[in-house]
């Protein structure tokens, strides 16, 4: 028993010994740091919500950006409107979290109780110029923060 412990730390201490070495060649490396990807995707199962669940995230949110963006309800259809743009239905994800149904917006709220105050993040797809999209460059999807 002793022998496979002492085998397995000694395994571990060769592996790490490489790492563990620097040359004077690796002062000048650069260490890339690569944004996370947004995606918006419609949920696979959308939640069933009731129509009084949707009755607090309705109002007027400012956005990170200076865009302002209103949840509204219209019946048990949801949606969103961004900057007096064409509405954009919502599919609901989860309790706090909406999807339009053409993909171009996710948002995942959170409401707090005290303060009956909202913030959260809102993904916006923005579409690239046709000659992007010939290059087969993908839609840019932006984050931003959201609140009252």
């Amino acid at each position: 028993m002793k022998r496979i412990i002492l085998t397995a730390i000694m395994a571990g201490l060769a592996a790490t010994a490489p790492a563990q070495t620097t040359s004077s060649s690796d002062e000048g490396t650069t260490v890339r740091i690569y944004a996370p990807e947004y995606r918006i995707d419609l949920p696979a199962k959308p939640y069933r919500m009731a129509p009084e669940e949707f009755e607090p995230y309705r109002r007027i949110y400012s956005l990170s950006n200076g865009d302002e963006m209103t949840l509204e309800q219209r019946g048990k259809r949801m949606f969103a409107n961004l900057n007096g743009r064409a509405d954009q239905e919502l599919v609901a994800a989860a309790h706090n979290i909406f999807v339009a149904k053409d993909r171009n917006l996710k948002m995942t709220l959170f409401l707090d109780r005290l303060s009956e105050e909202i913030t959260g993040e809102v993904l916006i797809r923005t579409t690239p110029s046709i000659a992007a999209v010939k290059r087969g460059e993908k839609a840019e999807v932006r984050r931003l923060i959201a609140g009252q």
